[in-house]
């Protein structure tokens, strides 16, 4: 399954938990991951292409 966030707005967005990685389309610059539903605590870099374990993170912003 795929999961399209066609204009990131650099808000807090909840990330699907069998999320396991990302490409960056949308003339975004990097992602920033994180383990908390509203993106405090340790943030995570993420760039523009990773893979990771699904269920690693809860939440990103988009930049």
């Amino acid at each position: 399954m795929v999961a399209h966030f066609p204009a990131p707005t650099g808000a807090c967005t909840p990330l699907p938990q069998t999320a396991d990685s990302h490409v960056g389309w949308s003339g975004f610059q990097d992602v920033t991951f994180f383990q908390t539903a509203d993106c405090t605590g340790q943030a995570t870099g993420g760039g523009t292409l990773r893979t990771y374990p699904a269920g690693n993170w809860k939440t990103f912003l988009a930049r």
